[in-house]
Parts: C-alpha cells; structure tokens; sequence
C-alpha cells in the first residue's frame, strides 16, 4: 500500500505539502512518497527508489521553495516533472507502479550523485 509521509519543521507547510502528495498520489499511483519542506527546499523522493538501492538514501529532487509557493498550476507542473525525472533516472515507469525495483540509477555514481537546483 502507497505511503505519502511528509516532513517540515514548520507546520504551516502541512497544507501544501498535503496538496503535492495528493498531486503525485493522482498521477503515480502505487508510488509512496516522501515530501519535505525546509530551509526554502521542496524536497521530493520516493521508498520506491531509496527502499530498494541500499544504504543510499538521499536521491531526490530538489526545487526552491520560493519559486512554486505562490502558482498552484506551475506548482504542480514542477513537481510532476521533478518527480517524473526521479523515476525516470530509476527506470521506472510513469504512471502507476508496476511493482519493479530498480537496480540503477541514472545520473552519475549513486554514491555522488546530486539533484539539480532551479
């Protein structure tokens, strides 16, 4: 069953972040997501890829808080992309899950690898 967990150390983020997981929940199905808001990140990652990869658990994508608080649309289109690209580095499928792990991880060694900031 999908997890959406959500961390920030300021709760008045809960709200949007409740919107993002919806968002992903809407179209990832079968993913379980993991949403932080911090220190003006947007961090998005998913068990999908983390759970299965080993000790490694810091791939994500990250975006600028700033830049996607205010536009609801724009919001949403930047974090299915970021979220879209993850997968994708994983070879994962778009969409629903269909229950693969992954074995690799696109992008440059897992161990060195780190998420472009906007």
């Amino acid at each position: 069953m999908p997890i959406i967990q959500t961390e920030s150390q300021d709760p008045l983020n809960l709200p949007l972040m409740k919107e993002i997981g919806e968002t992903l929940a809407r179209a990832y199905p079968g993913y379980s997501w993991f949403i932080r808001i911090d220190d003006g990140l947007l961090m998005i990652s998913t068990v999908d890829i983390n759970g299965t990869l080993g000790k490694q658990t810091s791939l994500r994508m990250v975006r600028q808080y700033s830049q996607i608080a205010h536009d609801a649309e724009y919001r949403k289109r930047v974090v299915l992309m970021a979220a879209g690209e993850l997968l994708e580095r994983a070879h994962l499928r778009r969409g629903q899950s269909s229950g693969e792990k992954p074995k690799v991880f696109e992008g440059g060694e897992i161990a060195d690898w780190k998420p472009p900031l906007i």
